[in-house]
């Protein structure tokens, strides 16, 4: 009896397992694949509770092994054998689906197996109302595309369609079953499958087919390739190799950390150690890993350039001197690697700042990569640091005009433009440039908030749709600083900045720092200096406004510092007992397993990406370049460092200082700026407090008990943040337009008359001299020419009124010198009321400019009521010459723009009369009165009383009158003044006219000069 119940025991127990056993494989035939691995382990449980009571049962632990062993082995058969048998079935309805498709699509398959799983989507959404019925649907659609045998990774299908472009490849095939191969064949039923023995080659060829899909960074099919690859080829680390980088593009960091330490496992150190390195340098924090790994990848394979190169952009990416002698080292191992000649150009514009070197290796890297718009832009801000614009133009120009896209060199371009005076172009890549950036980006460049008043930001704010874009036009056109061209300079030059803003202080905030903000509003600074590049050069008007805060904040004898840093005191060393110490604990946080023993594969990975990015560089090697003071990399385990400095009298305040020549005392990189014409001299330092690259404007020092009240207040009133905020209230925008051309002397004059379409015509008058610089010996000829510009805005500041006129003259021998003066006239045509006025003339042959402001009422010459003209000074007026510019009806009136005659010479005057009434008889009748009146007092005067009626006490004064006739009613009027016996002096000319017929009157007034 005991021995038939040990016989149930055992065969319930097998029965038991057994039982398990095939209901897991009806789970798995039917695809219910959690079921049945759920069973299985059920069904491995009973074998293995027979294998423990086998003693109690008196069997032999080798029969009950047996019962395992079996078990396993045919859950793995029935597995790979159902798995077979489910994918076939799965490929037989993707080939009845592809058929539906073609029948759907006139006969057009799918460009691949994601159109038709988006169209088998459509389709499911339109047939099946919303519910469960259509997530049923849904689910099974996803099924079909899956392969039972893959289930570590999740792809939308795990099949290979025939438009990837396998040679002979079937339309829809499957290589996820190890060792075989399930291709489906379209046939005019459904289709059918069949199983083979994958052949080495078809491997090959899919390896090369994700080869070049990781080149088309189509990442996606890349890693579906290479993981069948490594189902196919479990032993063969490259696939390995190959599917972490991809994964670390797709950033999957986990993933791709466990794709190379599998192919670390399997043999490929230097390639493994590579791939960790590239892992690894992702993060600030963890470049210190990057740098081991690619040190290991570098002991097994010495001439491996690419770990040698990416060993050498982690040092460039932590600032360390190192990086450039890595780079060399990589050119030892291959002269034509570009990236490298490409690192060394990088380093020494941005770490080591010199320019020269620069261009040097940017010029060799572009004779390997022409067309890399990247460094071409490089290229151009090197140039713009040695300010040789010509090479600018001559290299970029013509890259920009090819390559319309790279649109980040046309601001370098541009800037060239600017330096070199095309402002017309510099202009148009401006605004080209701009047209094409992200609304966000152009927001940017578009925005005064840095540049204007509070009233007037109060007013744009106030302003809608078209009167917000006319009150900027308005802004602008107020800024203008010459109006002469059809470019706005002040707007041009605002664009520069802001771009120059985004490019060199935006690297630890965006869009810019607190150096973006000032330097926007008040451009670049007379005097610039850095805690990594003092600038000891210091014009007389910088030490001044240096000297001054000094005085201001220390109070006492300053005399004795020269300041080559920051006045403003700035966090420095610590004092403690006598001496200057420098205590800085390092944080790190993030990086606990560079000092807890860890492996550096052994370093938690975040698969977000963004868990390692938080605080500093650590590197236990190198020397690091950082934007503040340059120091020696901390190792990852200190905690302190200590320096001891000799003591000496020193300025500051409590552990804030100035930073004084041969003692820089600053524990914080430092930045500072001196403006000397705004604000009446004003300096504004930045500090990087926390060293993340973001520069703020350097704090008030702490009061830690030994700073009294007033020091407090004086240290309040020149913090940099209080000083930029009461500059920008009295001059909230400064710019002096950069004109080296010596300046041209020339005289000007205006006069108003009646112009067209119930406008007024204003009339500008040029008088240039000619200068002896102007006789060309060679040639034995005297030759000018001018550019004459006439430009007014209106009070309003909508409009501009332009008018430009190039003048030559050319004459035979010297004739510079001689008292000859070009005269020149440009005539506007516009509405009478207040403008600003521009008239501006240069010196085309000698490169000189002269140019004149000033505020000018422009008059209305209606139909009613008796009007004069301005009067016009002439040199000459005369009768029955050609037209001309000088051509007024039948007058030729050539203008007298000095407004100074010589003794001797006679006064010609042109004025013209509107609006005379006429009598029955249909004739004017009016008086015209000219009154000279000299403008100096009896006592400056010579005795001139024969020509002038002298009263005691008063200007002399000359009065004639004329009765004139006429039948018109505007009449054109001159006067010549023959006045042989003149006396040298300033006299005012009045012309009145008096009209008899309507007894109106009016009258006008010129002053004019004789000289000797």
């Amino acid at each position: 009896m005991h021995e038939t119940d040990d016989a149930d025991g055992v065969l319930g127990l097998i029965g038991s397992g057994l039982d398990l056993y095939i209901r897991g494989k009806n789970a798995l035939h039917r695809g219910n694949d959690v079921s049945a691995k759920e069973l299985f382990k059920q069904a491995r449980r009973a074998f293995k509770n027979l294998y423990e009571q086998a003693s109690s049962y008196r069997l032999s632990s080798e029969s009950c092994v047996r019962y395992t062993e079996a078990c396993e082995f045919w859950i793995e058969a029935d597995r790979n054998t159902i798995h077979r048998h489910n994918c076939q079935e799965r490929v037989t309805g993707l080939l009845r689906l592809i058929r539906e498709f073609k029948r759907a699509g006139n006969g057009s398959g799918p460009a691949d197996l994601r159109e038709l799983h988006q169209w088998a989507t459509n389709r499911i959404d339109a047939e099946t109302p919303p519910g469960n019925e259509r997530e049923d649907w849904q689910a099974i659609l996803d099924v079909l595309f899956s392969c039972p045998a893959n289930r570590e990774y999740a792809f939308l299908s795990d099949y290979l369609y025939q438009h990837e472009g396998l040679p002979g490849a079937p339309p829809v095939a499957c290589f996820w079953h190890r060792g075989k191969q399930i291709d489906g064949v379209a046939s005019q039923d459904d289709g059918r499958t069949t199983v083979s023995t994958i052949q080495a080659a078809r491997v090959d060829s899919l390896a090369s087919s994700g080869r070049r899909a990781m080149d088309a960074d189509r990442l996606d099919r890349a890693r579906l390739k290479f993981r069948i690859v490594a189902r196919q080829r479990p032993k063969d680390p490259d696939p390995y190799i190959h599917l972490g980088h991809i994964l670390l593009k797709l950033k999957r960091f986990k993933e791709s950390k466990d794709a190379f330490h599998r192919a670390l496992r399997l043999g490929s150190k230097a390639k493994a150690h590579y791939g960790l390195g590239m892992l690894y340098k992702t993060w600030p924090m963890q470049r210190h890993f990057a740098i081991h790994h690619f040190t290991e990848a570098l002991i097994r394979d010495q001439q491996f350039v690419d770990a040698r190169y990416q060993m050498a952009r982690v040092r460039y990416d932590m600032k360390e001197r190192d990086a450039e002698l890595e780079a060399k080292r990589v050119l030892e191992l291959d002269p034509e690697h570009a990236g490298a000649f490409l690192l060394i150009a990088d380093y020494y514009l941005n770490l080591s700042w010199e320019f020269e070197k620069a261009v040097v290796w940017y010029t060799k890297y572009l004779a390997l990569r022409p067309e890399d718009a990247g460094a071409q832009r490089s290229l151009g801000i090197a140039y713009l640091k040695v300010r040789d614009y010509s090479k600018i133009m001559s290299h970029l120009f013509d890259f920009v005009q090819r390559h319309p896209d790279s649109i980040e060199l046309m601001p370098v371009v541009a800037i060239s433009a600017i330096k070199q005076d095309s402002l017309d172009m510099a202009m148009r890549f401006f605004e080209d440039y701009i047209s094409k950036l992200s609304p966000d980006e152009k927001r940017l460049y578009e925005d005064i908030t840095h540049i204007a008043s509070r009233e007037q930001l109060k007013a744009l704010g106030e302003a809608e749709g078209t009167d917000h874009a006319d009150y900027l036009e308005r802004f602008w056109n107020s800024k203008d600083p010459d109006l002469s061209t059809s470019v706005n300079e002040r707007l041009l030059e605002h664009y520069r900045r802001v771009w120059y803003a985004l490019t060199d202080f935006s690297k630890g905030k965006k869009p810019w720092d607190a150096r973006g903000e000032v330097y926007i509003r008040f451009g670049e600074p007379d005097h610039r200096s850095r805690s990594d590049e003092p600038n000891f050069k210091q014009s007389l008007e910088v030490q001044r406004v240096k000297e001054r805060l000094a005085l201001d904040i220390y109070k006492g004898d300053v005399g004795a510092h020269a300041f080559v840093g920051p006045v403003y005191p700035v966090r420095s060393l610590k004092q403690l007992d006598g001496a200057w110490y420098e205590l800085r604990d390092i944080n790190i946080e993030n990086a606990s397993a560079s000092s807890g023993g860890n492996e550096p594969g052994d370093v938690a990975i975040d698969d977000a990406g963004g868990g390692a990015e938080v605080g500093s560089d650590i590197s236990g090697t190198g020397t690091s370049v950082d934007e503040g003071v340059t120091t020696p990399s901390a190792a990852p385990n200190d905690d302190i460092r200590i320096g001891i400095l000799p003591m000496d009298e020193r300025l500051g305040f409590g552990d804030y200082h100035p930073v004084t020549t041969g003692d820089d005392p600053s524990t914080v990189p430092w930045e500072t700026w001196i403006y000397v014409d705004v604000g009446g001299g004003i300096e504004i330092t930045f500090t990087d407090e926390i060293g993340s690259g973001t520069y703020d404007y350097a704090p008030i020092p702490p009061n830690q008990g030994g700073i009294s009240i007033r020091q407090t207040a004086s240290l309040s009133t020149h913090s940099p943040r209080s000083v930029f905020q009461r500059a920008s209230t009295v001059t909230p925008d400064f710019y002096t337009p950069e004109d080296e051309r010596p300046p041209l002397d020339f005289h000007y004059s205006l006069a108003d008359f009646r112009g067209s379409d119930d406008r007024s015509l204003l009339e500008v008058y040029y008088g240039v001299p000619i200068l002896p610089g102007h006789y060309i010996s060679e040639e034995d000829v005297t030759r000018q020419v001018l550019m004459n510009h006439a430009t007014l805005i209106s009070a309003s500041l909508d409009t501009v009124y332009r008018q430009a006129d190039e003048l030559t003259y050319e004459a035979a021998g010297n004739q510079a010198g001689e008292g000859i003066v070009l005269p020149g006239v440009l005539k506007l045509n516009l509405p009478p009321g207040g403008y600003r006025l521009e008239v501006k003339s240069q010196d085309r042959l000698r490169g000189r400019m002269g140019i004149f402001r000033q505020q000018v009422i422009v008059e209305p010459y209606g139909d009613d009521g008796l009007q004069i003209s301005d009067l016009e000074l002439a040199w000459q007026v005369g009768e029955g010459r050609k037209s001309g510019k000088f051509t007024k009806g039948d007058l030729f009136v050539v203008p007298m723009p000095s407004r100074t005659y010589r003794k001797g010479q006679s006064v010609f005057v042109y004025y013209e009369i509107y609006n005379l009434n006429k009598d029955e008889f249909g004739q004017t009748n009016y008086n015209v009165s000219y009154t000279i009146t000299s403008r100096e007092t009896p006592g400056g005067v010579s005795n001139i009383s024969r020509l002038f009626r002298w009263e005691a006490g008063k200007r002399e004064e000359l009065a004639v009158t004329y009765e004139q006739h006429g039948d018109a009613d505007q009449e054109a009027e001159y006067v010549e003044l023959a006045l042989d016996e003149q006396v040298t002096g300033r006299y005012s000319l009045k012309v009145s006219i008096n009209d008899v017929n309507s007894g109106e009157r009016a009258e006008k007034d010129v002053v004019f000069v004789i000289s000797l």
